[in-house]
């Protein structure tokens, strides 16, 4: 599995039901393209990100594979979804994003597991 998280803020010139409206439009569409591979999307708002200044916003897409991903960026090219992306990201300042791998580490431990970060992807596939 992996997670494509991205971090953003509300430009100041647009209210916080506004943009926050149009995160949940954006994310109940992509859910509704149906698309094999992927496994959901959130968004929490956060404050205390080293990369971000006062309160922002942090949205996760969980993926089964980086090909989910691509699928994903290409139906955001359609009129429909490219409208309601555009429309929040018009509104969004400060985004960064990175992809987050799902690592098992049962040999080193005791079925622990943990999201490594790119630019470092890690992947390690445990013995059965």
């Amino acid at each position: 599995m992996f997670a494509y998280v991205f971090w953003h803020q509300r430009d100041d010139a647009y209210s916080a039901q506004l943009y926050e409206e149009g995160l949940a439009s954006f994310h109940t569409r992509l859910s509704a393209l149906g698309v094999k591979g992927f496994l959901g999307s959130f968004t929490f708002k956060v404050s205390g990100v080293p990369w971000i200044t006062g309160e922002g916003y942090e949205d996760w897409y969980l993926v089964a594979g980086l090909g989910v991903l691509e699928e994903i960026n290409a139906l955001i090219g359609d009129p429909i979804m490219r409208g309601v992306h555009d429309s929040v990201a018009r509104m969004s300042v400060n985004g960064k994003g990175t992809i987050l791998a799902h690592v098992n580490y049962p040999a080193l431990t005791d079925g622990a597991s943990c999201l490594i970060a790119t630019p470092c992807l890690l992947f390690f596939n445990p013995k059965e």
